[in-house]
């Protein structure tokens, strides 16, 4: 498993997250969402002449062209975690396996946060949009973002605050962050190492989250 710098600082994520707590979200997982003013979303095809290289002599701009805005549209998260005999099995940093009890996990604190696509959480100012909920019996967690997110790239940042410290430092040693390597569509910007791309493509977008996605830190 690749090395990996996790999402630290946390503080303007959680500051975000945490004055949204209050409000409840729909279905057996209380949360909420918060929007920081003039969080205006970015030019999506901004930064992108530098990832792509016609190879056919043809310009930059026809290998990538402009993606047209669309309408605005929300991300769904489905956080799913799978025990087995021993607990619930993670990655580590170092490559190794460990297992984290279910009742360890259940009831803890989730965070999400989303950025512009290839933006890390920890190099702005506040993220796009923050807030948090709290993990099931079942090991299951589900969140709706606003429908706020236009054609393109975007960043989803998730941690669990399995240790129960203080969240507004980011994941602490023991807790679990999610991240995803996979190799990212054309035209985008490489993948951070810290978060989960999600492209919108003129509708909303679900994206399921499961042991694979989260090490312990």
């Amino acid at each position: 498993m690749r090395i990996i710098r996790l999402l630290t600082p946390f503080v303007a994520l959680v500051s975000v997250a945490c004055s949204s707590a209050s409000s409840p979200a729909s279905g057996d997982h209380p949360g909420g969402t918060s929007t920081p003013p003039d969080a205006s979303p970015p030019d999506d095809a901004s930064g992108l002449k530098d990832v792509v290289t016609p190879s056919d002599g043809g310009s930059v701009a026809d290998a990538c062209p402009p993606v047209p805005p669309g309408s605005p549209h929300s991300i769904t998260g489905n956080i799913t975690l799978t025990p087995d005999s021993q607990g619930v099995p993670f990655g580590t940093q170092n490559g190794s396996i460990v297992h984290v009890a279910a009742a360890d996990i259940a009831g803890k604190t989730l965070v999400w946060a989303t950025a512009p696509g290839g933006e890390q959480i920890a190099n702005l100012p506040v993220p796009t949009e923050a807030g948090v909920v709290t993990v099931g019996s079942d090991l299951t967690a589900h969140f709706t973002t606003s429908a706020m997110y236009t054609n393109g790239p975007w960043e989803l940042a998730v941690f669990i605050s399995v240790t129960g410290g203080n969240i507004t430092k980011g994941p602490q040693p023991g807790d679990l962050a999610a991240f995803d390597l996979s190799t990212p569509p054309a035209c985008q910007p490489p993948v951070t190492g810290v978060s989960i791309r999600v492209t919108i493509d003129n509708a909303d977008a679900t994206v399921d989250i499961t042991n694979s996605n989260f090490i312990r830190f």
